[in-house]
């Protein structure tokens, strides 16, 4: 029983595996697509993918990932370069994004008030305190007002 379960888990990941390299090589074919396409073409080439991708193999596999896999090939050496390069650039803008919201996020705990000083509040902690802080803030303004 248990080399039954420990079988199909294989093949449930191996399945998986293949569907998302087949993923990735789809994502490459639609990075590299000519800039001058019309919509309309790709539109049209959208719509019959997703006639396709309805008929499914024997094998579970749809046939939109049999045929991306069979392009997988086509890759060109430049091209994966390209992809690589594309790759390196948006992790490196993510990752100075990142540092920027963690920047802002440090700012943000100094300036609200915290019951604890020796603990770092999360990203998550620091966001409700402080959106509660200016509700009570505003609170206090607005019984203010009223008392004048």
């Amino acid at each position: 029983m248990a080399s039954v379960s420990v079988r199909l888990q294989q093949e449930e990941d191996t399945s998986r595996r293949k569907r998302e390299e087949n993923v990735f090589v789809e994502i490459l074919g639609e990075i590299d697509r000519a800039p001058e396409e019309s919509l309309d073409t790709r539109r049209e080439d959208e719509l019959r993918d997703v006639e396709v991708k309805e008929e499914e193999s024997e094998a579970g596999d749809p046939a939109w990932l049999r045929r991306r896999a069979s392009q997988k090939k086509k890759l060109s050496h430049s091209r994966l370069d390209r992809v690589r390069l594309r790759r390196i650039e948006a992790n490196a803008r993510e990752r100075q994004r990142m540092h920027g919201l963690n920047n802002a996020l440090d700012s943000l705990r100094k300036v609200v008030p915290c019951y604890s000083k020796t603990q770092k509040l999360s990203k998550i902690e620091t966001l409700r305190l402080a959106k509660n802080y200016i509700w009570l803030l505003s609170e206090i303004l607005s019984t203010d007002q009223k008392d004048i």
